[in-house]
């Protein structure tokens, strides 16, 4: 078992530590003890040459199985680069044979002593801890990284300048790579040892078993029951107990622990117990899952309490300056480099036209002349059907999901389940669970093609969809031949002057426009424009989408009067049929931004871009990749403006979101890479920068 993380101890009486007062490593002057474990002591340590604070972890057992967890610890750890998780910037070993490893020096808390403090947290502040966990955990699981030891005292809280509480998890000491083999694994521990803390482990971790990350789940679970009552789920009178009862027990509901806990919403509480099912295959299967149920819950809260912390006020669109196009001027006595306009239209590109999957259902429910068995299946479709064209995304996945359940007591001809699959990974697409969409609209196109043949219209729907999260993902070459196949089934089936026509029309503008076919993309544009207007009339918002995509290819090609017009007719729709605060909205106002930008009107432009993230974040989340395309948008604002210091910290929010949407790896992030490194450039933060150089090259040469 694993002692107390040592971020968290008290300070060493003076004397009672040699190193304290000692130059460590040539550069290290530690100050203090922080903490000591069972092999390591934590201090805290000035960098003589950077006359930074940090933390320094010093191994301070020799046997070989220790020694190489923390060679693995620093390894992983290092190689993890999260808000929320604690940064590792250097490893190696002392003149005097001590291995050691440095970290951040952090100031505040710890959730194990807030909970002693406060009891119990309150829902607001428990689930936003809850929610940066989950992101933090989403993003090492992504790099088959599970943690294996959180507990309240690795959860570092915060305080940064615009936010309280931020979490940063600490203590990877025991973590384990997914690719590690389990022979190499188990080289690491002695016989008998445990590794752990007994309170907080999953039934399979306490057995032995191979864990996944549904073991951090379970852990997490404990975790959050503990914040929500104040007292762990299963806690016996000692080691051998607790792990029996995790083996064996269920946690009590809420109002067991305490009677005065009957106020907790039973939708949170649930959440909890999900996470704590004995079964893997019973909790939530991944953190994404769990991470969305929760912000779903968060957004019920966060009206009454937040609502004046994050309100922006509205722009009419009357107010948006119509006056003459001027070049930017931007602060004339620097001579920093800033980013070209191509970028911030590049940017917007990506919100508005980039990634234009349908945002509504139309001709999609195909289904067979036979009798429903039950009329669960169309209740479940319908209802979820009636969510995604809501942008109430976590509630449609429910009732897809539910629907696949229903549709799979079908027999194999009937084409329901294959349509509830499209619909599931056109939600996933939309949440950024691209791994998932994938998989649910490849499996989807394999059963319409087997139904339908190779050239029905439902196949079409299926391939059209699955080229657009191939596109998202960068994946072009994919991309684009399942679009054309798409088109010239839908043309031939359904007509040059259909629907489905305008939608493949408009997938492939969005292609066009990707890959630098402007005038292509803006032909596409203009005919799918006039097959919405002639078959759903000029007020529809599937016109208004249209639109939007189309203002960005004027606006590309310096046309802002006509852009902005169509921006505004845009927003004049969209609001009158879906309401203010629906996604789509947020397109023209970051369209209507952009061109705010252009014309030098920077006020007005923040004002809009704010109001867009505004409406992002409330309707798909803090860490959706839209969000942070707004993010980045407005950092390319700031820094236009000469604010370096204000414009680095949104790269490097947007970055983090790229990284989790769209994997270390891919192009997108990158890009977005680069904007940052030039940022801490300017501030003088070159290590940082030069690190983040290294990755750039290794991500564009394929080698990472």
């Amino acid at each position: 078992m694993t002692s107390e993380s040592e971020h968290n101890q008290k300070p060493a009486p003076k004397g009672s530590d040699p190193l304290i007062g000692t130059l460590f490593a040539d550069r290290y002057q530690i100050m203090d003890r922080l903490g000591r474990g069972g092999a390591s002591c934590l201090y805290k340590a000035k960098h003589t040459l950077m006359d930074r604070l940090v933390a320094l972890k010093v191994l301070t057992a020799s046997d070989v199985p220790t020694l190489k967890r923390f060679q693995l610890e620093a390894k992983l750890v290092s190689s993890l680069n999260h808000h929320n998780i604690v940064t590792v910037f250097d490893f190696g070993v002392s003149s005097k044979g001590q291995p050691y490893l440095v970290m951040d020096f952090l100031e505040g808390s710890n959730l194990r002593d807030e909970i002693k403090n406060e009891k119990r947290l309150d829902l607001i502040r428990s689930t936003w801890i809850f929610c940066q966990a989950c992101d933090a955990l989403n993003y090492a699981h992504k790099r088959e990284l599970i943690h294996r030891d959180l507990k309240p005292s690795n959860f570092m809280l915060v305080d940064e300048e615009q936010q309280d509480d931020v979490v940063k998890l600490v203590d990877f000491g025991i973590a384990k790579h997914l690719g590690i083999a389990s022979t190499e694994a188990g080289q690491l521990t002695k016989p008998g040892q445990l590794l752990g803390d007994p309170a907080y482990m999953s039934p399979e971790q306490c057995t032995g078993k191979r864990l996944d990350a549904r073991s951090d789940i379970y852990s997490l679970g404990c975790v959050m029951y503990e914040t929500l009552t104040g007292k762990p789920p299963l806690l016996g009178n000692d080691i051998l107990e607790t792990i029996q009862k995790h083996i064996s027990e269920q946690p009590r509901s809420f109002a067991s622990v305490d009677p005065q806990l009957i106020s907790i919403p039973e939708q949170i509480e649930n959440i909890v117990l999900k996470c704590l099912r004995p079964d893997p295959d019973e909790r939530y299967q991944s953190i994404l899952e769990l991470w969305t149920d929760l912000e779903l819950f968060r957004n019920t809260l966060r009206p009454a309490k937040n609502a004046t912390q994050t309100c922006i006020p509205a722009m009419k669109v009357g107010e948006i300056s119509s006056g003459p196009l001027r070049t930017i001027s931007v602060n004339k006595e620097s001579k920093e480099t800033r980013f070209p306009l191509q970028t911030l239209i590049a940017l917007v590109s990506l919100v508005v036209a980039g990634l234009s999957m349908a945002y509504f259902f139309y001709s999609r429910e195909h289904t067979s002349s036979a009798p429903a068995k039950t009329a669960d299946w169309k209740e479940l479709n319908d209802k979820g059907e009636e969510e995604f064209d809501r942008a109430h995304y976590p509630a449609a996945r429910r009732f897809f999901k539910e629907a696949c359940t229903a549709a799979e007591e079908f027999d194999s001809e009937d084409p329901r389940y294959a349509t509830s699959l499209n619909n599931l990974g056109n939600v996933y697409f939309k949440e950024d669970f691209y791994p998932e969409a994938e998989r649910s609209l490849k499996k989807a196109l394999a059963i319409r093609q087997e139904i339908f043949g190779k050239t029905g219209l439902p196949v079409a729907d299926s391939m059209n969809d699955l080229a657009m999260v191939y596109f998202a993902e960068d994946k072009i070459a994919q991309a684009e031949p399942l679009l054309n196949k798409a088109m010239a089934i839908r043309k031939a089936s359904a007509g040059v002057d259909s629907l489905e026509y305008a939608d493949s029309l408009k997938a492939m503008a969005a292609l066009y426009n990707k890959t630098g076919r402007i005038d292509q993309a803006l032909k596409l544009l203009q005919t799918a424009l006039s097959i919405r207007k002639e078959q759903l009339g000029s007020g529809s918002s599937e016109v208004a989408d249209a639109e939007n995509s189309l203002a960005m290819d004027y606006q590309i090609k310096g046309d802002l009067n006509r852009a902005r017009s169509l921006y505004k007719d845009a927003q004049a729709i969209l609001v009158k049929t879906l309401g203010a605060d629906h996604p789509m909205v947020a397109d023209s106002l970051v369209g209507l931004g952009s061109i705010a930008f252009l014309q030098n009107q920077f006020d007005q432009s923040e004002q809009l871009f704010n109001q867009a993230l505004k409406i992002r974040q409330q309707s798909l989340g803090y860490r959706n990749l839209r969000t942070g395309e707004i993010l980045s948008c407005l950092a390319v604002l700031k820094d236009a403006e000469g604010k370096t210091a204000e414009s680095a910290p949104l790269f490097k929010q947007a970055l983090e979101i790229k990284e989790v949407a769209l994997g270390p790896d891919n192009p997108e992030v990158a890009r977005t890479m680069k904007m940052y490194a030039q940022e801490l450039r300017k501030l003088g933060k070159n290590e940082e920068a030069a690190k983040l150089e290294t990755r750039i090259k290794e991500i564009e040469s394929g080698k990472s």
